[in-house]
């Protein structure tokens, strides 16, 4: 059983690195003790049955394994789980068929956005639906099986499944990608969250420069307003400097 045992450690290492994105508070699993405790006696409940099982189908299992290959094996793996009271345990993901190169994929393309810290990720100010992905964002890959970066760029640009429709079109310069498609693609809101974050600071730049405007203009006002009123006083000042008799005209004033 050496080769099934190999297999569930790379099962098991691929899922305490994809752990390492929380911190280790938040994680719902200690995977640094799971991988130091690896076993294969599930592997060996679950082939063991599914053998038994395989000898005699009813014509009903016989249409579900047409229909989903894995319907056997996941109606086997929801009975062990029931067994130990853990049918809770992956109810939102066992119905699903576990796609390791969908998921590995899934993975990649996180670290890679991630790692780049948005550097090479770009938004039109126009469209509020779509990203690009610089093709330089894959010049400092290290080990990359790659033959050069345009490979590269083929390469990641199909990473992504068709029906997802997270791939618009690929150029000579980077990839036109969907930002909630590719979200749901890696499992979180990363691209939207960034849009937001940058559209946030063009809005509370947008309302300062309105405000200033605003200012400027109720400034400009006031200073109207006040040289209006004070050439109003001098005029006023003048007409009654111009109203009073003169000194002379008083002394020799008749009674």
């Amino acid at each position: 059983m050496t080769g099934h045992s190999t297999e569930i450690t790379k099962r098991v290492y691929y899922l305490s690195f994809e752990a390492g994105w929380l911190p280790p508070e938040k994680q719902k699993y200690n995977y640094g003790i799971l991988q130091n405790n690896i076993n294969d006696h599930i592997y060996k409940a679950v082939v063991y049955e599914l053998n038994q099982r395989l000898v005699n189908l009813s014509g009903l299992d016989e249409q579900d394994l047409v229909d989903d290959y894995l319907s056997l094996t996941r109606k086997i793996v929801k009975e062990l789980l029931a067994k130990f009271g853990l049918q809770d345990e992956l109810k939102g993901i066992i119905d699903h068929n576990y796609d390791y190169k969908v998921d590995r994929n899934r993975l990649t393309w996180k670290m890679l956005i991630k790692d780049d810290d948005f550097k090479h990720v770009s938004f039109n100010s126009e469209d509020k639906q779509h990203f690009t992905v610089s093709k330089a964002i894959f010049n400092n890959l290290k080990g990359s099986t790659y033959e050069n970066i345009n490979q590269t760029l083929d390469n990641y640009f199909n990473m992504f499944p068709r029906e997802l429709g997270v791939a618009i079109e690929q150029y000579n310069n980077g990839m036109i990608l969907d930002i909630d498609k590719f979200d749901e693609f890696i499992g979180e809101p990363l691209i939207r969250q960034h849009y937001n974050s940058l559209h946030q600071k063009d809005k509370q730049t947008d309302a300062m420069q309105e405000y200033l405007k605003a200012q400027k203009q109720h400034d400009e006002q006031q200073n109207k307003m006040m040289t209006e009123m004070m050439k109003t006083i001098a005029k006023q000042q003048e007409q009654n400097q111009q109203s009073k008799p003169g000194l002379l005209s008083r002394l020799f004033k008749r009674k």
